[in-house]
C-alpha cells in the first residue's frame, strides 16, 4: 500500500508553527525558545527583569537572535566595571566570550543580588588575618556552593554547603579521631566550625 504526500501550503506550515510556539505548557516546563514570557515569568523563571536597573528590552541581554537562549550581560557589565567588584569572589573570571561569562555570573547572580561576599556570614571571608575564616578567602565561591537551584537549575543553591571537595575524609578522620559527636558531614562540620575557623 502506498501513501498519499500531503502538501500543506509553506503560510499554513509557519502559522501551525507559530501556534505550537504559543500553546500552553505543563506547569514548571521550561518555555520553548521561541515563546516571549512576560516581565513576571522571566523573573521567577530566569532573571529579575519585571522592575528595576534589569527592565530594558529583550535584545539589551539576548542580542538579536531569535531564540533569545544566549544572554549577555557582559554590554552592560564590561570586565574593567565589574572585576573591581569581584576582588574578593574566588573563581571570579572573564572567559572567551559574553555568553560564556555571562553563565558564569548567573551563577552568583541568578535573582540579581550583588552583596554576596558582604552577605556571607556568618563566614566573614577577608584576606588573612583578619577573621576566623581566612583560610576560605579566595577559594572559588562554587566548590564550597556545588549545587543548582531547583527552580533554577542554571544557578547555584547557596542554601547547600559541601566542605569535602577541599577537606577529604581521611584528613578530616585523623585529626577527629576520638571527638564525641564527630560525623564526616558538612552539616556536623558547621556546627562546631560555623565561621570557618579551626
Amino acid at each position: 500500500m502506498r501513501c498519499a504526500a500531503v502538501r500543506f501550503p509553506p503560510a499554513l506550515l509557519a502559522v501551525a508553527a507559530l501556534l505550537g510556539g504559543c500553546a500552553s505548557e505543563p506547569p514548571g516546563a521550561p518555555a520553548p525558545a521561541f515563546t516571549n514570557p512576560t516581565p513576571a515569568e522571566h523573573t521567577q523563571r530566569f532573571f529579575p527583569i519585571a522592575t528595576g536597573v534589569h527592565a530594558v528590552g529583550c535584545e539589551e541581554c539576548h542580542g538579536s537572535t531569535d531564540t533569545f537562549t544566549r544572554v549577555d550581560c557582559t554590554g552592560c557589565h564590561p570586565q574593567a566595571e565589574a572585576a573591581p567588584f569581584h576582588v574578593d569572589v574566588g573563581g571570579f573570571q572573564f572567559l572567551a566570550s559574553g555568553t560564556e561569562t555571562s553563565s558564569l555570573c548567573l551563577r552568583c547572580h541568578d535573582d540579581s543580588q550583588v552583596h554576596r561576599i558582604a552577605d556571607h556570614l556568618p563566614w566573614i571571608l577577608t584576606p588573612p588575618p583578619l577573621d576566623p575564616g581566612h583560610k576560605h578567602y579566595g577559594a572559588s565561591c562554587l566548590v564550597c556552593h556545588p549545587s543548582p537551584r531547583a527552580d533554577k537549575p542554571f544557578t547555584t543553591d547557596f542554601t547547600h554547603r559541601d566542605c569535602s571537595p577541599c577537606h577529604g575524609r581521611p584528613e578530616a578522620d585523623a585529626i577527629h579521631a576520638g571527638m564525641a559527636g564527630y560525623s564526616y558531614d558538612t552539616q556536623v562540620c558547621l556546627t562546631c566550625h560555623a565561621n570557618g575557623g579551626i
